[in-house]
């Protein structure tokens, strides 16, 4: 199998045509999808694969940018004890999974651990 060398002239009528033709390219993009659920998920799968650490690589440069957003919105979720952390928390250490946790339990184990900041807070205040 021969692979085809693009040279810039040609990337640069790809990309011309790309940018007339946008809307109609990514519409019949998204027909296809909607008629080839099952080639479209394998094709994602197989780019994914092939894609790995580039995907990992740009997650880890990203990362490094936002560090202090990252962290700042993870203080935050800890601080209002959003619904994924309370179930974190629950199932940390206990072979549970977040799933296996009732949505009708979480304001149960929301306030116990809110009980459970107060206790501690008092008792590095004494």
């Amino acid at each position: 199998m021969t692979s085809k060398t693009y040279t810039d002239k040609d990337r640069e009528t790809k990309k011309l045509y790309y940018l007339k033709n946008k809307a109609r390219i990514l519409e019949a993009a998204r027909l296809w999808r909607e008629k080839n659920p099952a080639r479209a998920r394998e094709s994602n799968r197989v780019w994914r694969e092939k894609n790995a650490g580039q995907k990992a690589a740009s997650r880890r440069a990203w990362y490094e940018t936002n560090r202090d957003v990252v962290l700042a919105r993870q203080a935050e979720r800890y601080r209002n004890l959003s619904d994924a952390v309370v179930r974190s928390m629950f199932c940390a250490g206990s072979g549970l999974q977040s799933r296996d946790v009732p949505n009708e339990l979480l304001p149960a184990i929301r306030t116990t651990v809110l009980i459970n900041r107060v206790l501690r807070k008092q008792r590095t205040v004494k």
